[in-house]
């Protein structure tokens, strides 16, 4: 499952449990109509959605929300960090992290539980990327490539 589909599943389960009346959604999926139309089929009530592509930046609420969020990440990596080591931010443009990434695998022969196996990142470091663009464009998945789905 990619992580924007697990996203949306998420936002659903949201919704349903708040059941609001007037939603705002900040779409990691570049076509929000297309988060519309999953929502859609998930949400049981019909709350006004607000769904737009970096809605952080027209609406000052959802700005608010992305820098609790942020906050909120910041305290859960630190946390892990003290299980883990210093693995930096945690993104693969921060050398820190990908030398953490490369170090541990060397060390211990696989990534820990907090490492998403199916991340780009992942798969490059494993010689094991994917197009997925080009596979999709042929109606193909992953899994019937041998990529891994997790």
């Amino acid at each position: 499952m990619n992580l924007n589909k697990l996203e949306a599943i998420k936002f659903a389960d949201i919704i349903n449990f708040l059941s609001g009346q007037k939603i705002y959604i900040d779409s990691p999926e570049p076509n929000p109509e297309k988060l519309r139309l999953f929502l859609n089929t998930m949400v049981s009530s019909n709350p006004e959605m607000i769904i737009e592509h970096k809605a952080d930046v027209n609406y000052k609420i959802v700005s608010a929300a992305s820098i609790i969020a942020k906050v909120e990440r910041e305290n859960d990596i630190e946390e892990l960090k003290k299980e883990y080591g210093d693995f930096g931010p945690g993104y693969p443009s921060n050398e820190i992290t990908m030398n953490w990434l490369r170090e541990w695998k060397a060390k211990n022969k696989s990534y820990p539980e907090i490492v998403r196996k199916s991340w780009e990142t992942v798969r490059e470091l494993e010689g094991k990327r994917v197009q997925t663009k080009i596979l999709s464009f042929f109606g193909r998945k992953r899994e019937e490539c041998g990529e891994p789905t997790d």
